[in-house]
């Protein structure tokens, strides 16, 4: 293993570690030290991002990913010329596609397989044997995806990807 790649790992373990010591004091009512302790793990991971921002905000509502992302991130994408494939309604699983000068573009959101948090797969290709991926370490994210709790965290989630994704990935998209 390569020391960056192992830095990497390491400051994604530990801000994982520092999200759960957040939540347990939140659970004990310690809502300042809550705040700090998430605020440390998106220092070091901005996957958790959100969650130091909100933490703490009580929020009752049922968490609902899929008409969410439908609500918020899919009307960005379409304006952005994205299709869902076959033309049919989004769900999780289905990816975006555009083509712009021969190149085609690819976004598949979905959940984390560790659950609550929104991940963003982007890849672009010319040759389909030469798909070239979005890498999210080159803004602090070190698995494409954002942390959420409540369905409060999950909407500024999905509007944070939407700004994620415009000032990141669209021109990223653009290079050839």
């Amino acid at each position: 293993m390569t020391p960056g790649l192992h830095e990497i790992d390491q400051n994604k373990h530990d801000a994982y570690v520092l999200s759960v010591e957040a939540d347990k004091m939140l659970a004990e009512g310690y809502i300042n030290e809550a705040r700090l302790k998430m605020s440390e793990a998106a220092n070091l991971d901005k996957a958790y991002a959100v969650r130091a921002e909100l933490i703490g905000h009580e929020d009752k509502r049922k968490i609902r990913v899929s008409s969410t992302v439908r609500r918020i991130i899919i009307p960005f994408l379409i304006e952005a010329d994205f299709k869902i494939k076959d033309n049919v309604h989004w769900s999780e699983g289905k990816d975006l596609q555009r083509k712009i000068n021969d190149v085609n573009n690819v976004v598949l959101i979905g959940r984390d397989k560790f659950g609550n948090r929104l991940s963003i797969l982007a890849a672009k290709w010319k040759d389909p044997k030469e798909v070239e991926y979005y890498d999210w370490h080159s803004i602090g994210m070190r698995s494409g995806s954002l942390a959420y709790k409540t369905q409060e965290e999950l909407e500024l989630v999905c509007r944070r990807w939407c700004e994620i994704i415009n000032i990141h990935i669209l021109p990223w998209f653009d290079k050839t």
